[in-house]
């Protein structure tokens, strides 16, 4: 149900774009103002799940989405978009931060796969239940729809026990100094910082500019999303069945070369083979990075840095996802020739680069857990 609100957005935004007059680099400035929010409230979450508890922070987070929703399919301007914006980000952060941050500590690799697998499946259906609103009625009834659904996700959550987020851990780092902590986080954040800024410029992006700027049927691009978000989907649901099978180091050398050559292939191949081979071949490839990353990140901080760690890296996440779309979406509007293909090049290039600086760190200690 996370992912349902990310799935959307980009295909509704040519028929919001029309009803609110907004410009053409204003999906960019929501997802901007949907970010902003989602770190302010990334900052909160570990204090807020400590007074409140998993299931508590949970429920309110996802009735605050639901407000958002609303806002979004009732709004009248453009500014109404970004204030709906604002409140979407805020809710979908406790959702997002609380619950990694618990499983990264009590569960393992395959716990996070699933985890990952939901928020994709939710953003695969997101394109399909924009087309099928907009067949029926408007793009707005999908968002309803969408707030409705977070609404009983919400009373759900509120029936359950709360927990509070786990404070002591797997196994795995435990009472263990790690050499270079501080790198390790560092380096996670940077990977982040790419990797949202990469999936989220793909995932808001590729519609428009597969139909826009490289001329290709709605229909046609509206399926090449769909199977992007699909792959991300599915590469998660495999993680969840049998990454423990896999060594970490394994998985993210696949992830970024999958990654990469599914950019690449977006940016050079024709429009049809991009929309329905080279897009889903680089959901597949980013699929599984950020669970592997997240359930080992106390393998390679510590234990007792991994909260703070996750914050910092959902941090350097959100900063990534609320800065390269944006931009992307100026260039597409100042620009000639379509960005998309080359910037997802260059943002995966930057991801192979800092994963071969992670991986060589790690093959140099014993003690980094991996």
């Amino acid at each position: 149900m996370l992912g349902l609100p990310s799935g959307m957005l980009g295909v509704a935004w040519p028929a919001m774009r029309v009803a609110l007059d907004a410009p053409l680099a204003g999906l960019g400035i929501l997802v901007a103002a949907w970010t902003a929010a989602h770190f302010v409230a990334t900052a909160a979450t570990g204090t807020l799940a400590g007074l409140l508890g998993t299931s508590r922070l949970a429920s309110l987070a996802a009735f605050t989405a639901a407000i958002g929703l609303i806002l979004l399919a009732s709004v009248a301007s453009w500014p109404q978009a970004i204030i709906a914006a604002l409140f979407i980000g805020l809710g979908t952060a406790g959702l997002d931060a609380s619950i990694n941050t618990h499983v990264a500590l009590a569960g393992g690799v395959r716990s996070m796969g699933v985890l990952h697998a939901s928020w994709a499946v939710g953003a695969a259906t997101g394109p399909a239940t924009v087309g099928l609103a907009e067949a029926l009625a408007s793009w707005r009834a999908a968002y309803v729809g969408a707030a409705l659904a977070f609404v009983a996700i919400a009373l759900l959550l509120n029936l359950l026990r709360p927990e509070r987020i786990a404070t002591t851990a797997t196994p795995q780092g435990e009472g263990r100094a790690i050499p270079d902590a501080s790198v390790n986080v560092l380096l996670g954040a940077a990977m982040f910082f790419f990797y949202v800024g990469l999936e989220t410029a793909a995932g808001q992006w590729a519609y428009v500019d597969l139909t826009i700027e490289r001329g290709l049927s709605g229909i046609i691009a509206g399926w090449g999303v769909s199977l992007f978000f699909a792959a991300l989907a599915a590469g998660r649901v495999l993680l969840g069945v049998g990454g423990h099978r896999i060594s970490p180091q394994r998985e993210l050398d696949a992830s970024v070369a999958l990654a990469l050559a599914g950019a690449a292939g977006y940016w050079l191949l024709p429009p049809e083979i991009a929309a329905l081979v080279a897009l889903p071949l680089l959901g597949l490839g980013l699929s599984v990075f950020i669970p592997v990353l997240i359930a080992f990140t106390p393998a390679r901080v510590g234990v007792a840095t991994t909260a703070s760690a996750v914050g910092v890296q959902f941090a350097a996440g959100t900063i990534g996802g609320g800065a390269f779309p944006p931009a992307i979406g100026l260039a597409m509007q100042s620009l000639a020739v379509p960005v998309l293909g080359p910037a997802a090049t260059l943002l995966a290039g930057a991801l192979v680069a800092l994963h071969t600086a992670s991986r060589s760190r790690a093959s140099r200690s014993a003690t980094a857990g991996w």
